[in-house]
Formats: C-alpha cells, sequence, structure tokens
C-alpha cells in the first residue's frame, strides 16, 4: 500500500510533538520511581493536614522534604506549560523548512518528504523510534530529530498501516 497526504505543519503541532516528548521522558529509565516518590510525600503531606501524620511545623528535615517536593511539582508544570511551548514555537520560527507545505509519500519499506527545499526518503528502519497521540504521528531519527505527520490529513486505515510499517522495520514506539 502507498500513502501520499500534503500538510503544512504549525506552531502548535511542533508544541504537541514536544509536550508528548516530555510526558514520555518523564516516564521513562526510572523516572517513575520519582514519580511514586512524589506521591509518597503527597501522601504523607495529606496525611499531615488531616493531623494523621509527623509534626511538620516541629521537623525540619520534613519541612525540608516537602518544600523540595512543592518545588519540583512546580518547576515540572512550569516547564511543561510555559518554556516547553515557548522553545517549541521559537524553533519552529526558527526552522524555515518546517513552515511551508511538505508532501510525505510512504511505501511499506521508506517515508518520502519534499517540499520546497527538496526531498528526502527514510527507511522506515532508519527511524529510532516513534510515538503518537490523539493528533499527530513523531517519528524520531534520534533522540534530538523527529519528523511530525499530522492525523488529521491521513485516513485511520493509513495511520494503522504505518504503525505497522514501523513495527515491521524493527521500530520501538515509545
Amino acid at each position: 500500500m502507498m500513502g501520499e497526504i500534503r500538510f503544512q505543519l504549525t506552531e502548535d503541532d511542533g508544541v504537541d510533538a514536544n509536550r508528548l516528548y516530555f510526558r514520555r521522558q518523564m516516564l521513562r529509565h526510572g523516572r517513575i520511581a520519582a514519580w511514586l516518590v512524589g506521591a509518597i510525600v503527597l501522601l504523607l503531606l495529606i496525611l499531615i493536614v488531616l493531623g494523621n501524620g509527623p509534626d511538620l511545623v516541629s521537623d525540619p528535615l520534613l519541612r525540608s522534604l516537602v518544600g523540595a517536593v512543592v518545588i519540583l511539582i512546580v518547576l515540572i508544570f512550569a516547564i511543561y506549560w510555559f518554556w516547553l511551548p515557548w522553545q517549541a514555537r521559537k524553533l519552529f520560527r526558527q526552522t524555515k523548512l518546517l513552515q511551508g507545505e511538505i508532501t510525505a509519500l510512504w511505501t511499506s519499506t521508506t517515508i518520502t518528504y519534499s517540499g520546497e527545499w527538496g526531498s528526502t526518503e527514510i527507511a522506515w528502519s532508519d527511524y529510532h523510534r516513534w510515538m503518537e497521540n490523539e493528533r499527530l504521528i513523531v517519528l524520531f531519527q534520534s533522540d534530538a530529530v523527529y519528523n511530525i505527520v499530522p492525523k488529521a490529513v491521513i485516513a485511520r486505515d493509513e495511520v494503522a498501516a504505518i504503525g505497522r510499517y514501523l513495527e515491521d522495520a524493527g521500530v520501538k514506539k515509545t
């Protein structure tokens, strides 16, 4: 099966791709353990507020721990909701190749991107990994370089076919 689409990426596509990547990174490589520790501390805070836990006021170590957790949570939310979108939009505006119309043509073994800048053909097996959400497919050539394909311009069966091609090529979905 061969597929072809034409699309133009937006700054919001870049923001969504970066947020998707950020969420997945937060769950990889043991980061889930950090989230579990945070959840335990949060539970401890709830117990303190309800009066069933250690005394937060008189225990300086516990106060410090709670303060550190609060700062960490605020920092993560600030990155996700403010810095990450700002950075993604800035990078999108700097990358002129992303701002014109793009044509993507794929077969069972390759995907070819074309635009005013020329064209490039990438074998599915050359991708490092891939991820998706309800709006996008993000194809990683490396941890830092990726291609975005908006799902709005692809039929459902073609989205499934792309997933199968990547799976058949041994590309890991994260």
